[in-house]
């Protein structure tokens, strides 16, 4: 159960990290500006990568 727990928040995290390096290449200046107020996640994906990872930590540690 670990194993596949450690397995599933790594996939997670890998994918938290490819959307970030793809959202930051788009252009967020052609967006309207109620979407990107409204929806502002785009701005967090380092911290929420980081803070799977540290979640990550814990568990293997566990």
């Amino acid at each position: 159960m670990k194993d596949e727990l450690v397995q599933k928040v790594t996939t997670l995290h890998d994918a938290l990290k490819e959307l970030d390096k793809v959202w930051s290449k788009m252009d967020w200046s052609i967006v309207p500006e109620t979407v990107s107020e409204q929806y502002p996640f785009h701005q967090e994906l380092g911290k929420i990568a980081d803070g799977v990872n540290s979640w990550l930590d814990t568990i293997k540690k566990s």
